[in-house]
């Protein structure tokens, strides 16, 4: 995977969530462009989670070599609402 190729997903309007997999086997869903910087042979990734204002970030770094590949994730649509037992 080259910069060029990443930057496609991260910039596409608009964004759509994709998920980056690393030659670990680790997987990273990326649902805000933010979550995800590349630049210089490197990928910087941000895990989500709860944090308080006082904490960092949890970043992750991986060398581009590492990264294996990179799909979009399929939105999966909230079930219909029967309005007529409402």
């Amino acid at each position: 995977m080259t910069i060029t190729g990443i930057r496609k997903f991260t910039r596409n309007q608009p964004f759509k969530s994709f998920r980056l997999t690393l030659t670990n086997g680790e997987e990273f869903d990326i649902r805000h462009p933010d979550m995800i910087m590349a630049g210089s042979g490197m990928v910087y990734l941000q895990r989500p989670g709860r944090r308080t204002q006082d904490e960092e970030a949890d970043v992750v770094h991986a060398s581009m070599l590492h990264v294996l590949k990179i799909e979009y994730l399929t939105e999966v649509a909230a079930p219909p609402v029967d309005r007529s037992t409402v």
